[in-house]
């Protein structure tokens, strides 16, 4: 020890406590001894100070060196005694240890009282290093135990006889019981179902053998309260030092809720299908009086237009020159009106027609159906002066003959409303929108639109110019709007009154783009 021993010496004979004294200096230990030859002066020494040892005669007048050891063990359990005597039977020695002593020496022996000394001092530390570790283990133990019980959820591990060696707070609730009940009890002493305690002793059983996790998605407890609760249980093998599995741990968690929402879940859906399955009877009733409805258009609305516009031809090539000027303008306006009558009734069954048509989705390339359309409005009208400029590589992916459709009212809705320009010019083309996809876009210089206006341009038979300035039934955006819609996309217009109209759409499948992005120009002349 690197510091002098502390030592209380109770002893009546000088002369001894000397002896003593000189015996452990000699043996090179470095003792600090505190000398007292009675009980007041030995107990209050005890009481104030702090010692490694005390060493006691046995034998005192009027105060024994037993009586001295009954009063440590009380104040200071830990604290070494060596018990010193001139004589000392058997049955004292037995006496003394069984009342506490560390060792006795006899004093006509003193050879080893520095043994004896060394060997208690030695004890003393590992006892002191006992109790540490005991109290680090006590305190680790206390602290597993809080963060088991704390955990909601059940924590438990079993013997293979399926008795509980470990069981969490939550779990011993669940069962109506307390953590120390529990313990050491079976399955079958805790639930009643039979079936369910065979269930559980098979998962373990089969954890411990196979040395293997075992996961259960879903099983039922009822719990001490009788109500139902579903948990989603993991368990695994407790492997010992010879490699095999005796126990099992098993951490099971409350899915009761998360049970309850996912099968709310699955009968809202299965209520939604249902609805969805009534609402599509009822698209498809609504098709079929649509299809009724456009069959008796087509055919009870043509025959009496065709009737007045073939007549009326009649009227003129066998009266024509008994009728006067203001017969004939009459007549010509009753055969414009019956053929503006008729190609509302094509855009009404066409934009009809779009809602229920079969899409398909293949490569089209707008570019190619852009100037198809170029060329058959120049074919004609071969005395308009147009400069087109419509971008190579506009690949997409839908419906060719509606893109077709709509391509071509987007160019002739920009070729009717350049009509008064000098020199019109159309442009065709896409950039990058916002989220990097591509953007298209028709822009013409023409006539234009107020912004104020512009949620009318898609609407059926909506017209923000009148017939005499620009001939139209109103239906071709609003075809355009339907095909774009159903190709997962959306389309707006920018315009000004006299400047010229922009419109721009976009495609909700996926974009092929093509292998160049260079312009291709073609002037009218």
């Amino acid at each position: 020890m690197n510091h002098a021993i502390r030592l209380l010496h109770l002893e009546d004979n000088p002369l001894d406590a000397e002896l003593i004294r000189l015996r452990l200096q000699t043996a090179g230990l470095s003792c600090d001894i505190r000398w007292e030859s009675g009980r007041e002066a030995f107990e209050s020494a005890l009481a104030q100070e702090t010692f490694d040892l005390v060493l006691a005669d046995y034998k005192l007048p009027g105060y024994d060196g037993l009586s001295a050891l009954r009063h440590v063990r009380e104040k200071q359990p830990e604290l070494p005694v060596i018990m010193l005597s001139g004589g000392l039977s058997e049955e004292e020695a037995v006496d003394c240890l069984k009342a506490g002593a560390t060792d006795y020496v006899l004093k006509q022996r003193p050879q080893r009282l520095d043994t004896a000394v060394r060997r208690a001092l030695v004890e003393k530390e590992e006892h002191a290093a006992l109790r540490r570790a005991e109290e680090e283990i006590r305190r680790q133990s206390l602290f597993l135990r809080q963060v088991i019980d704390l955990n909601p959820n059940f924590i438990f591990a079993k013997d293979r006889a399926g008795r509980f060696v470990l069981v969490n707070q939550a779990m011993a609730e669940a069962y109506g019981s307390s953590v120390e009940e529990m313990l050491g009890k079976a399955e079958a002493d805790v639930t009643a179902d039979a079936q369910e305690v065979a269930r559980f002793l098979k998962a373990d059983l089969e954890t411990m053998d196979t040395l293997r996790d075992v996961f259960i998605p879903e099983e039922k407890l009822i719990d001490a309260a009788g109500k139902e609760r579903w948990l989603q249980t993991v368990k695994r093998p407790i492997v010992a030092a010879d490699g095999r599995a005796d126990r099992v741990l098993g951490v099971a968690v409350d899915i009761t809720e998360r049970k309850r929402a996912k099968d709310e879940i699955m009968r809202l859906n299965a209520d939604l299908e249902e609805r969805v399955r009534q609402r599509t009877a009822q698209l498809e009733a609504a098709n079929k009086e649509l299809e009724a409805f456009s069959y008796s258009v087509s055919h009870d609305l043509r025959s009496p237009l065709n009737a007045i516009d073939g007549f009326s031809q009649l009227l003129v090539r066998l009266d024509g020159e008994k009728l006067s000027d203001k017969g004939r303008h009459y007549l010509d306006r009753i055969r414009a009106g019956t053929r503006q009558m008729g190609e509302l009734i094509e855009g009404l069954l066409s934009l009809a027609q779009l809602s229920h048509d079969q899409l398909r989705s293949e490569v089209v390339d707008l570019s190619a159906i852009s100037r198809q359309v170029e060329q058959a409005f120049r074919e004609r009208e071969p005395e308009r002066q147009v400069q087109t400029h419509i971008q190579d590589g506009l690949l997409t992916h839908g419906d060719p003959l509606l893109l077709s459709v709509a391509m071509n009212n987007l160019l002739g809705n920009a070729w009717k409303f350049t009509a008064k320009q000098a020199m019109a010019r159309i442009d065709v083309g896409s950039e990058l929108g916002a989220d990097g996809s591509p953007l298209y876009f028709v822009r013409d210089n023409g006539a234009g639109f107020d912004m104020a206006h512009a949620e009318k341009l898609f609407g059926p038979f909506e017209r923000l110019h009148s017939q005499s300035d620009f001939s139209g039934t109103g239906v071709g955006l609003a075809t355009v709007k339907r095909i774009i819609g159903r190709h997962g996309g959306r389309i707006w217009a920018e315009g000004k009154v006299n400047e010229g109209a922009t419109f721009y759409f976009t495609f909700g499948r996926k974009v092929e783009s093509g292998d160049g992005d260079g312009r291709g120009d073609s002037n009218g002349g």
